[in-house]
C-alpha cells in the first residue's frame, strides 16, 4: 500500500506524481523524494545532471518546478503545506538514500496539522501543461494576460518577469536565441549532451521515459535524417566551417519570431534558494499560461550562455565565445532593461496555437521511506 502522510488520508504517491509532472531540463527529471511520516523530502537526483548546466542552475530550478506541483496536489486535497528549504543545512548529499553521493537534499514539504487549504485552481493544469516547439501565432497578448502571468511570479520575492511585446524587439531577441543556440553545435561536449538527451524513435522514449522524444521537437521534413548525419561530432565540426551552426539554430530563430511575446524570469542573485523558489514562480506562471489558452516555449540556450561567462567567468568557453557571450548581455540589456544586472533564470516564448500532439514522457521516481 501507498504510505500516507500522518493525520491525513492523502496517499504521498499521488504528491510524489503530481511533483512528477514539472518540467526539466532536456526531460532529465532530476528529483528524488522521501517519505517521512507527515512530511516529503525532495532531492536533487545529480545523476541526471547536464554538463551544459552551471551551478545546477536549471536541474534547481526543475525541482522548484516539482516542489509548486506538490504544494499544488496538496492544497487541492484540502491541506495546506509547509515549505521547509534544506539547502544549508543539509548542503551535502543524503546519507539515508542507497545513492547517497548523487542525491542530495532540498528542501521537506509538510503538513500542519488540522491547517486546511481552500485549493488551487491551478491543479486542473498540471496534467495539461507541456512544452509547445511549433510556430505561434504573432497575435499580441493582452495586457490583463500578463498581468495574470505576472501576479503569479509576484508570489516570491527575489523572482521577476520582463515582457517583450514589441514585434521589433522580439526579432531581436530572437537573433539572441539563435546566437546562443549555436554553442549546442559549436561544444563538443554540448553536443554530446544534445545526442545523450534524445530519444531518435518512439520504442527509446517509451523505453527510458525521459529525454527529448524525438516527436515533441516539431522538426520539418528531413530534420530526422539531418540529426542522424550532425550525430557524428567530427563531421559536424567539419560542416560548422561552412555554417552548419548557424543552419541549424535559424529553427530557433524563426520560432521566436512566430510568437506572441517573449518572457524573462530573473532573479536577485545567484543562490541557490532564489533558484528553487524562481523554479516555483516560473511553474505558476506556466500553469497559469496553460490555464488561458496559451502555449508556452522555455529557451534555455540564452540562460547558460550569459551564466557561463558570468557564474563561471568564461573557464569552459572559447575566447570568441566569451567575445559572444559578452555581445549577447550588452545586447540583452538593451532589449530587456529591467534585467539588467540581474540574474537570467530562463526565458520563454508564448503564444496562441493548438496544443502540441506529442507530450514528453515521465518515468517514475525512485521514493524511499
Amino acid at each position: 500500500m501507498s504510505p500516507h502522510l500522518a493525520q491525513n488520508s492523502i496517499p504521498a504517491t499521488r504528491l510524489i506524481e503530481a511533483a512528477e509532472l514539472a518540467p526539466s531540463p532536456d526531460n532529465n527529471q532530476p528529483w528524488r523524494f522521501r517519505t517521512d511520516g507527515d512530511s516529503i523530502t525532495v532531492m536533487q537526483d545529480r545523476q541526471q545532471a547536464l554538463p551544459s548546466d552551471v551551478r545546477s542552475m536549471f536541474d534547481l530550478t526543475a525541482v522548484g518546478a516539482a516542489i509548486e506541483n506538490m504544494v499544488i496536489a496538496a492544497r487541492c486535497a484540502g491541506i495546506e503545506p509547509l515549505v521547509e528549504y534544506l539547502l544549508d543545512e543539509h548542503s551535502g548529499p543524503d546519507e539515508r538514500d542507497s545513492r547517497a553521493q548523487s542525491c542530495r537534499v532540498i528542501a521537506r514539504v509538510r503538513w500542519t496539522s488540522g491547517v486546511k487549504a481552500d485549493g488551487d485552481e491551478l491543479s486542473s493544469m498540471l496534467t495539461e501543461r507541456h512544452t509547445n516547439r511549433a510556430a505561434f501565432s504573432r497575435q499580441p497578448i493582452a495586457t490583463s494576460t500578463l498581468e495574470e502571468l505576472t501576479a503569479e511570479v509576484s508570489r516570491y520575492v527575489a523572482s521577476r518577469v520582463h515582457w517583450t511585446t514589441d514585434r521589433a524587439e522580439i526579432r531581436q531577441f530572437a537573433w539572441l536565441i539563435g546566437k546562443s543556440d549555436r554553442l549546442r553545435f559549436e561544444r563538443e561536449a554540448f553536443h554530446r549532451e544534445l545526442f545523450k538527451q534524445l530519444r531518435m524513435s518512439r520504442v527509446d522514449a517509451e523505453r527510458t521515459r525521459d529525454g527529448l522524444d524525438l516527436r515533441t521537437l516539431g522538426l520539418p521534413p528531413g530534420g530526422r535524417i539531418l540529426l542522424g548525419a550532425i550525430r557524428n561530432w567530427k563531421f559536424l565540426q567539419a560542416m560548422n566551417h561552412f555554417g552548419a551552426s548557424r543552419c541549424l539554430s535559424l529553427p530557433s530563430v524563426l520560432s521566436v519570431i512566430q510568437s506572441g511575446a517573449v518572457g524573462c524570469l530573473s532573479l536577485n542573485g545567484f543562490d541557490e534558494r532564489s533558484i528553487v523558489e524562481g523554479g516555483r514562480a516560473f511553474q505558476r506562471l506556466w500553469l497559469r499560461a496553460t490555464a488561458l489558452g496559451l502555449q508556452l516555449h522555455p529557451l534555455g540556450s540564452l540562460p547558460i550562455f550569459l551564466a557561463h561567462s558570468e557564474q563561471l567567468e568564461g573557464r569552459e568557453l572559447t575566447a570568441s565565445q566569451r567575445n559572444l557571450a559578452q555581445e549577447l548581455k550588452k545586447r540583452f540589456s538593451t532589449i530587456v532593461p529591467p534585467a539588467s544586472g540581474r540574474v537570467l533564470q530562463i526565458a520563454f516564448r508564448i503564444g496562441h496555437a493548438p496544443p502540441a500532439k506529442h507530450r514528453s514522457l515521465r518515468r517514475k521516481s525512485t521514493q524511499t521511506t
